[in-house]
């Protein structure tokens, strides 16, 4: 990060037609580096200031370099369409690469040896991580191969590391409702939001009043995921009805915190956590794992097959899976979803 010296900053000083007087500053002894312009006296201490000084202080791209590629990648439109979650993640592995790979010549991603010293950078990483670094650094590949900028890609396919299957870690309604019983009822609120909805935490902390639709067959959330930009149309339950009815009337959000503020997607699924620590759930319980009991709310509340597998962005196949171990973990849900399970599947 280039640090801010305003010993490097030269002003020069010109008076315009109207009269009045202007500053124009650049970086000293560099030409054509003007960043700011103000009325004489001006005092440029805002955070734009700064920002353009960074800017214009950023040592130039060698345009034979990867680094100039990345640098593209992170200012491009492609990019700024990313949710902000994943911009976060994304930003978090630039410099990682950057600093393996940003003085490589752009040539050198044309030759298949490539792959051999792509993976053992990833290799220095384990788990998710060797996973995330590598999955970044092929998007930025294929993002530059696709517009011209590489000839060749050879970072495509595989590269994966970490497995993992998480399909019989699901909340069940004991476990909820020990939550409800031990745990603080704002946190409550939450986890039941989250199983009645199978709505992702991202998009989980943002469900407000205007999601609420009527319906000749009762109440629906209609929600724009932010991971996939789809409409996912979900029936309320009883449960999340009560919920939505228990909501204070002046209340926009229906889920806030202790403050009565609104979530963060991480502050979430941390009091979540705290939650199933504090009555002694078991510990690989995760606030995202609630959207696998969230899928048989949906199908008792008699969304299709089909409509799940399209709520929670899974095959119908996939959606099926989770249904039918949610019943062997659940007895108490057991029969009736394994009901509709076959109803759905015959249809």
């Amino acid at each position: 990060m280039v640090k801010l010296d305003l010993a490097h900053v030269q002003v020069f000083r010109k008076r315009l037609s109207s009269g009045e007087r202007w500053e124009y500053h650049q970086i000293r002894g560099v030409k054509g580096s003007t960043f700011w312009k103000c009325r004489e006296g001006e005092k440029p201490d805002t955070d734009e200031y700064h920002a353009a000084y960074k800017q214009a202080a950023r040592p130039p791209r060698s345009a034979d370099r990867f680094g100039s590629i990345v640098d593209a990648y992170f200012d491009s439109g492609e990019f700024r369409m990313l949710s902000p979650r994943t911009k976060k993640d994304y930003r978090r592995w630039a410099d990682e690469i950057r600093t393996k790979f940003g003085s490589a010549p752009i040539a050198a991603f044309e030759l298949a040896k490539i792959r051999q010293v792509a993976m053992s950078w990833r290799d220095q990483w384990d788990g998710r991580n060797a996973d995330y670094a590598w999955t970044v650094l092929r998007l930025i590949v294929s993002w530059a191969y696709e517009r011209g900028l590489l000839r060749e890609h050879h970072l495509r396919g595989g590269g994966r590391r970490y497995t993992t299957d998480r399909s019989d870690i699901i909340w069940t309604e004991s476990d909820v409702s020990a939550i409800e019983e031990g745990g603080p009822p704002h946190v409550a609120r939450l986890l039941r939001a989250a199983v009645e909805t199978a709505l992702r935490p991202g998009d989980l902390v943002k469900l407000g009043r205007q999601h609420i639709h009527q319906t000749p067959l009762g109440r629906r959330l209609q929600v724009r995921t932010a991971k996939r930009g789809r409409i996912a149309s979900i029936p309320v339950t009883p449960a999340m009805g009560r919920l939505i009815d228990e909501t204070p009337a002046g209340r926009m959000l229906l889920l806030v915190n202790a403050k009565g503020l609104p979530w963060t997607e991480e502050a979430a699924s941390k009091a979540v956590m705290r939650a199933r620590k504090a009555v002694g759930l078991r510990d690989e319980l995760r606030l995202y794992d609630a959207r696998g009991a969230g899928c048989t709310r949906l199908l008792r509340a008699r969304a299709t097959l089909s409509e799940i597998a399209m709520v929670m962005g899974w095959s119908p196949a996939y959606a099926a899976k989770m249904l039918a171990v949610y019943a062997a973990l659940d007895p108490a849900a057991s029969d009736e979803v394994l009901v509709r399970l076959n109803e759905a599947r015959n249809v």
